[in-house]
């Protein structure tokens, strides 16, 4: 399976926009590197630097490789998306609704 997850207050703990002191939530990190682990594809998106334009977004999707590099937190691809207030998607799932996913399927992360 492929999965796409995003990254501030997903994976992590971001206050407004310091992103550089997000904190990894451990749950989270454990389930994407049991997924991992196990052969799935694990894709990022984030919408970091957005409204500041193309060399900004560039920036911060730079910086978000290495914080997850740096949580040893394993990925295929990192990718930028536009910002937005709610995001509708045939397929997508809330933080809640995939923890209760991992629950019912017995991970070691749930």
């Amino acid at each position: 399976m492929t999965f796409l997850f995003d990254v501030d207050n997903t994976i992590c703990t971001t206050q407004g926009t310091d992103y550089a002191s997000a904190t990894p939530i451990p749950e989270m990190v454990d389930a994407i590197r049991e997924l991992h682990a196990a052969g799935h594809t694990i894709y990022f998106f984030t919408a970091r630097g957005f409204m500041g334009g193309p060399t900004r977004v560039q920036t911060m999707l730079r910086m978000t490789r290495k914080q997850l590099a740096a949580w040893g937190v394993p990925f295929d691809g990192v990718y930028a998306k536009p910002g937005a207030d709610l995001i509708v998607d045939d397929l997508a799932t809330n933080v809640a609704d995939f923890r209760l996913c991992l629950r019912m399927f017995g991970t070691r992360a749930g």
